[in-house]
């Protein structure tokens, strides 16, 4: 029989409290048990915000204050008792906490902890002004203790009455953590916008939690004042917060036995060190300091473990399941009505409309920029548009607010998995399910029919990543839809896994599901597809069966690009010489592998250009050799091998990224942004360099003290280019340098590159129109699923077919 070390651990505790009340040898003893007691009942409410919440609040001063001056004024000044006052105090703590928390929690991290902070300073300072019923600074003396049948509770009554309050509220907070609600809390923490997805109203239920943890510490004010039997304003300070605040973090957020612990800690090691006098408090916080420093955790994750892991039961054959995934089919076309949306001045989304048949595939497809997860925003509500609609059988599904869409039969997954990682993925599913079902065998079903084969009580933060796609898909599901959308659902798997995913599609259709699949596999999206859309630039450029839109002109046009280009030639006397060589270069995203054993050179005076569909790992492999993420394999540069070679340092031997995406200093000038690209170099070079940018882009001399964030999405392009060549590097690294941009700048930005070869620089250019890069590239590579496929001459590329289908699937 296994033992459960925290029951252990709060059962000795309980004891503890119940001895401590019988056989304190005194009044002091007592007290601080008793101060034990209440830090204890904070932390719970504390531990309630922050570990299941994921909310912080330094200003639990202030709920203190209300449950304690409450009680103190009603008995001393109107005559109240003790038990009538008590629930008035939490009462009020629990309203103002529930007002407090409707504009705090609109607002994230740091943010949030400033209002709580505001509050606590503004009720202190109402307590000092409202004298006549606070007592100002004077305070609140002969507060009594409560009485029960005509017997007074003398200080050991009342620490015993605290005691059990204590043991209560930590019954309530174990009872808490095990519910639904308490589950839907974890959620929003991890990925509001996943639980938004399955229904759960983050403001409403965390505004009902803030309320909750302030209504606990109301109640702890309220069995303080009768206590100590005098307040101030002086027991209430912005100090007593961070008390509050250091006794959950010390003891263990998230663990039952935590606040108890930290409390004890709290309360009673500064009167331990009592004998060292005036030094006490700086050993208090030394020691407090070790503590953090070596159990960061708390000191209860010594001993509370997480839960072990078990395998779903296999319970499949009485067709059950079927059933219940068609009882949410609704009838009627669901029909996208010329969705319309701007960000600024510019149309992401314009005049999209297409409709979807029950039981039907409809693939979203585009290139990069195109459109496509902007519009399954629109769909499932994350988006309001600015015209169109969303509507099934005549009824407008746009109309309702983003957390009820589930209800509605919409349910989605997103481009990067959003599991809820502090749950197991028995409950990532059972917060998702309609409630009233057989939970237990609607969810070992779901992870069947996905293919899922792990345990159901593994956290969803420790699952591989074929995992953790495969649990959200279940997800999705478990919401009862009518209609998924599955944003790049096959991302990072393997081509056996990829043929599962299209079989799980198909089954789904036939039982009646409608199917919205956004995927940069192409190949997949043509094997599985009923019906294409193809979104370019916000528009819908095509629309068919699949056989028909792979020959579409204007389909292959929007993949692979047709911009016309002027060619400078080079020098016919150049020489170019290996920069880069890679050998079994592998690299991903944590347990996400994208790139396997690749294996290629880039020369200096030459233009290497990286193509292949979306998601194939051409950004993967820049980020790689950069130094962002963790590489395996050699990269060897210039002869020296820089595998472990910080990001940092691979610019001062020569290695320089132009981001995608840009990513200027926005708030910075176009002359800051230079200054800061030329960092390693002397300053009397860091001058030469920024003149020589200028003279390359003439028009950046024009915003020379412009802020960045202000310039055209061209303008940017060029800044980038200028900040990265400031370095003088050997090697450029240019990811998706025509992303955004129209046609004329494109031809500008790649004049530029032509430039920057000429000079002797080697490129390494990835971009989504693969026909523009290659007609000012030497070579080329071509990526698929994170292999180079194909290689070559960028004029023999130009003309392969077999590089076509690598965007757009077999013909």
């Amino acid at each position: 029989m296994r033992i459960n070390s925290t029951a252990v651990v709060a059962t000795l505790l309980i004891l503890l409290g119940i001895l401590g009340v019988i056989f304190s040898p005194n009044t002091y003893w007592l007290y601080i048990l008793g101060m034990a007691g209440i830090f204890s009942m904070v932390g719970y409410g504390l531990a309630l915000l922050i570990g299941i919440a994921g909310q912080i609040s330094i200003g639990h001063a202030a709920f203190f204050a209300i449950g304690a001056y409450t009680e103190a004024i009603l008995t001393t000044k109107y005559g109240f008792s003790f038990w009538q006052t008590l629930p008035i105090g939490i009462l009020l703590a629990f309203a103002l906490g529930l007002i407090l928390a409707a504009p705090a929690l609109r607002v994230k991290g740091p943010y949030l902890a400033m209002v709580t902070i505001a509050f606590g300073l503004i009720l202190e300072n109402i307590i000092i002004e409202a004298e006549p019923i606070t007592g100002g600074f004077n305070g609140i003396s002969d507060i009594d203790k409560p009485s029960l049948f005509g017997l007074v509770f003398d200080i050991r009554w009342h620490v015993g009455l605290i005691v059990l309050s204590a043991v209560l509220t930590g019954f309530a907070y174990s009872f808490l953590t095990k519910s639904r609600f308490s589950k839907s809390l974890k959620a929003s923490s991890d990925a509001e916008a996943a639980a938004i997805a399955i229904g759960i109203n983050p403001v409403q239920i965390r505004s009902f939690a803030f309320a909750i943890s302030a209504g606990i510490t109301g109640l702890a004010g309220a069995l303080f004042a009768p206590m100590v039997g005098f307040i101030s304003p002086e027991n209430f300070n912005l100090f007593q917060s961070i008390l509050f605040l250091l006794l959950t973090i010390l003891g263990g957020v998230g663990t039952l036995t935590g606040p108890v612990i930290g409390a004890i800690i709290i309360a009673g090691l500064p009167e331990v060190l009592s004998g060292l006098a005036e030094y006490r408090i700086l050993v208090f916080g030394i020691l407090l300091v070790l503590i953090l420093w070596i159990r960061p955790n708390g000191i209860a994750s010594l001993y509370e473990a997480k839960a072990s892991s078990k395998n779903p039961k296999k319970r499949i054959g009485n067709g059950n399941i079927d059933q219940w995934l068609k009882a949410g089919l609704r009838k009627g076309l669901l029909k996208i009505e010329d969705l319309t949306i701007r960000f600024g001045g510019v149309k992401a989304v314009s005049n999209v409309r297409f409709s979807i048949e029950p039981g039907k595939i409809v693939g979203l497809i585009g290139p990069n920029g195109a459109g496509k997860t902007t519009l399954l925003n629109l769909i499932s509500g994350f988006y309001q548009a600015g015209s169109g609609h969303v509507s099934r059988s005549d009824e407008n599904l746009s109309s309702h607010p983003t957390y009820q869409q589930s209800g509605l039969g919409i349910a989605r997954t997103f481009q990067a998995t959003q599991l809820f990682g502090s749950l197991t993925v028995y409950e990532n599913l059972y917060i998702a399910l309609p409630k009233g079902v057989d939970h237990d065998f609607i969810i070992f079903e779901l992870l069947n029919l996905v293919g899922y084969k792990q345990g159901l009580d593994c956290y969803a933060s420790e699952l591989a990543f074929v995992d953790r796609r495969l649990v959200e898909i279940a997800r999705a599901l478990a919401c009862n839809p009518d209609l998924i959308l599955l944003d790049e659902p096959a991302a990072g798997l393997s081509a056996k896994e990829k043929d599962d995913l299209s079989q799980l599609l198909a089954y789904l259709a036939g039982l009646g599901i409608r199917v919205l699949l956004v995927e940069h596999d192409v190949r997949l999206v043509m094997g599985t597809c009923d019906e294409i859309v193809v979104l370019d630039g916000g528009h819908v450029i095509a629309q068919g069966a699949p056989e028909q839109v792979r020959e579409m002109p204007q389909v292959i046009e929007a993949y692979l690009g047709v911009a016309k280009l002027h060619v400078v030639a080079k020098a016919e006397n150049l020489d170019p010489k290996t920069v880069l060589e890679i050998s079994n270069l592998s690299a991903g995203y944590g347990n996400l592998s994208v790139l396997k054993d690749i294996d290629l050179i880039a020369k200096n005076h030459e233009t290497l250009a990286l193509l292949g569909a979306n998601g194939a790992g051409k950004s993967t492999l820049m980020k790689a050799l950069s130094g962002l993420i963790p590489s395996k394999g050699v990269i060897r540069f210039k002869g020296k091998d820089i595998s472990g070679v910080p990001g940092h340092q691979r610019v001062s031997l020569g290695l320089a990224l132009v981001p995608e995406g840009r990513q200027v200093f926005p708030e910075l000038t176009v002359g800051e942004n230079l200054l800061l690209g030329g960092y390693i170099k002397s300053a009397s070079m860091r001058k030469q360099r920024i003149e020589e940018m200028l003279t390359l882009f003439p028009r950046l001399r024009e915003r020379f003290n412009q802020p960045a964030g202000t310039l055209s999405g061209g303008e940017q392009q060029m800044l980038a280019f200028g900040r990265a060549m400031m370095s003088a590097p050997d090697l450029l690294l240019l990811d998706e340098p025509s992303l955004g941009l129209a046609p004329k700048l494109v031809a500008e930005v790649y004049q530029a590159i032509q430039k920057i070869a000429g000079e002797g620089t080697g490129l390494i250019v990835v971009d989504q129109f693969a026909k523009t890069v290659l007609q000012i590239a030497d070579r080329g590579y071509v990526f698929s699923s994170g292999k180079i496929t194909l290689e070559g001459n960028a004029a023999d590329l130009l003309q392969s077919e077999e590089m076509i289908s690598e965007y757009l699937g077999e013909g």
